[in-house]
């Protein structure tokens, strides 16, 4: 029983530095990239509301049987849907860049 509370303190001691970690990695990627969609309160919204944090670990520990590529494909039309106007070129490349770089972070 001692050995189950250890290891669920750890697991949640590891989660809680990943999360400060991605935040910390999120901030400086989207402050360098000021002024872009990245920034917009379109791209927030969809961040939180569709929930990409979670899909990605769902994605890393096993719960999620796709590629890596396909992954993130159903992650940028969850985007398209989450815009409240048509996505141009460049925003979605910006949105694309930033999901592959979070998710080899």
């Amino acid at each position: 029983m001692v050995l189950g509370i250890r290891k669920k303190l750890r697991d949640r001691i590891a989660l809680s530095s990943f999360s400060k970690k991605t935040k910390q990695w999120c901030d400086k990627y989207i402050a360098a990239h000021d002024g872009t969609v990245l920034t917009s309160s379109d791209f927030a919204s969809y961040f939180e509301r569709y929930y990409v944090i979670n899909h990605m670990l769902d994605f890393c520990v096993g719960k999620v049987s796709a590629s890596e590529d396909d992954f993130l494909d159903e992650e940028l039309a969850c985007a398209k849907d989450a815009f409240s106007n048509p996505l141009k070129p460049l925003n979605f490349s910006l949105i694309k860049s930033f999901l592959k770089d979070l998710f080899n972070t």
